[in-house]
């Protein structure tokens, strides 16, 4: 019986062991979850203002379009 001390501070180490390790690896999960989520916010905000961009872009350049084509139908009717 006199192991028995020895054996359970071997026990007690390798739980604090285990306890310690399975903290770490919990804190790392949420930290990577809660990384992952951001990025995936800042990703979708970047796409949607990109989006918005595009989309004012087309609509300047369908006006400049038409004001190109009238500009060119009144200098048509000029040379006529």
């Amino acid at each position: 019986m006199t192991d028995l001390p020895e054996l359970i501070a071997q026990t007690a180490s390798a739980l604090v062991g285990t306890v310690a390790g399975g903290a770490i690896a919990l804190y790392v999960a949420r930290w990577q979850t809660l990384r992952t989520a951001a990025i995936q916010a800042e990703t979708t905000t970047a796409q949607e203002n990109a989006a918005v961009r595009l989309a004012h872009s087309l609509r300047v350049r369908e006006r400049e379009t038409a004001a190109a084509r009238a500009l060119l139908e009144r200098l048509e009717g000029m040379y006529q």
